[in-house]
């Protein structure tokens, strides 16, 4: 089925668009690394695992506010974590980009 402009356009479209849902779930994936910090994360992340402290010190950051980019990242579904070893080993954290 071709989709037909409106508006005395001669344009069609020869395929389905995306549904709407899906692109608020993107636009919500996008806005969450639309931060410079979080994309200097996801950059490092890509190169292997690292602990919210390595990743803090890569970034220049404090980190509680590493902690909580990780977090908010991993809620959109963006990062996996795991919790490895005792007390002070911290999370360790992985790409997993879904959006």
């Amino acid at each position: 089925m071709a989709l037909v402009a409106k508006r005395g356009t001669n344009k069609t479209l020869d395929t389905a668009l995306l549904p709407l849902d899906f692109l608020r779930e993107a636009t919500e994936c996008l806005k969450c690394v639309a931060h410079p910090n979080r994309l200097r994360m996801i950059e490092i992340l890509f190169h292997g695992e690292y602990t919210v402290d390595e990743i803090a010190s890569l970034c220049g950051l404090a980190q509680p506010a590493t902690s909580g980019h990780l977090r908010l990242m991993e809620g959109k579904g963006l990062l996996q974590s795991e919790r490895r070893g005792l007390e002070g080993a911290g999370w360790c954290a992985s790409v997993a980009v879904t959006c």
